[in-house]
């Protein structure tokens, strides 16, 4: 049987009851039946989910935040909307998804502010539902780059500030990604 039909039945039931015992007219009926009739056809559009496990989600990128879900205020919309674009792009997302993608994130990027907005536009970097979170993919160091950088950029910031110094792995993402940019022949 299909979801609707108990539905229906509930409705005129109750509003039987309302009436008081008096019979329905066919207008009547007619009219709850198409009211509940949208309510339901509203509740079987993809993508709607229950309001309590939005509002885990919701409380979840809060926390990732640092946001107290009670007291979130201005940042409401910004984070509904980055809700919005994870669920566009994981429709089964869950808070535990949200917490495990979260520590690959900060682990990713160990300097940024975490915000949801981050969250979401990584989101599919940082692991599939149901699997381990693998974060984003490493940036190969580029042919002896110490001594390239040392030979044709001795008064860039990367040589001033020691940066060449450390292995590569240690070296920040977004310088990573520029000293691979200066270096590319």
């Amino acid at each position: 049987m299909n979801t609707f039909t108990p539905r229906c039945i509930g409705a005129l039931k109750a509003a039987s009851i309302t009436a008081f015992g008096i019979t329905l007219s066919y207008d009547t009926a007619k009219g709850i039946i198409e009211d509940e009739f949208t309510r339901w056809l509203e509740e079987q559009k993809p993508g709607k989910i229950p309001e309590a496990l939005r509002s885990a989600l919701f409380d979840e990128l809060c926390r990732f935040e640092s946001i107290d879900p009670k007291k979130v205020g201005a940042s409401a919309g910004r984070i509904a909307k980055a809700l919005q674009a994870i669920r566009k792009s994981d429709n089964d997302v869950t808070p535990e998804e949200i917490r495990k993608r979260g520590k690959a994130y900060l682990k990713a990027w160990p300097g940024l502010t975490p915000t949801a907005q981050g969250l979401a536009s990584h989101w599919p970097a940082l692991g599939t539902n149901g699997h381990d979170c693998a974060g984003p993919t490493p940036i190969p160091a580029p042919a002896m780059w110490r001594n390239r950088m040392q030979d044709e950029f001795p008064d860039s910031r990367q040589v001033r500030d020691g940066i060449i110094n450390l292995d590569w792995a240690k070296i920040p993402r977004e310088e990573q990604k520029t000293i691979s940019e200066v270096l590319k022949t």
